[in-house]
């Protein structure tokens, strides 16, 4: 969805391929805010808050069995990165050490779930 100019069309076109009972599973980059000359760079067109997905399930009338962001490690990463403009020095360098920290924020979104505030990416699943 990041991809693409008319989001919101194109999700409703996929909800409506959709059987009954169907699900669409979403994933996405999270928090506008953390927009970056690297989401540019990969053709991102924005990045996604929870908000997004409520205003297109009270549109839509369209549950929504799953909201959650998840990578808290990754958001923490990219805030630093943008605070202090690292975004366009080494982003291969980013990339390899978000990589390795991957488990440790796998475990943390597993003790923080509860609160689920923070993320880099976004997960959504609709249930028709």
């Amino acid at each position: 969805m990041e991809h693409i100019n008319n989001d919101i069309d194109e999700l409703n076109n996929a909800k409506k391929l959709l059987k009954k009972n169907g699900h669409l599973i979403i994933i996405v980059p999270a928090f506008q805010k953390l927009y970056s000359s690297f989401d540019k760079k990969v053709s991102h067109m924005k990045r996604y808050e929870k908000k997004n997905f409520y205003e297109f399930r009270d549109i839509y009338n369209i549950r929504i069995i799953l909201i959650k962001y998840f990578d808290c490690i990754g958001y923490i990463i990219l805030t630093i990165s943008k605070f202090f403009n690292f975004n366009n020095k080494s982003t291969i360098f980013g990339i390899k050490i978000w990589n390795n920290l991957i488990p440790i924020s796998k475990f943390l979104d597993k003790i923080f779930y509860k609160f689920n505030m923070i993320g880099k990416s976004l997960i959504c699943v609709y249930k028709k």
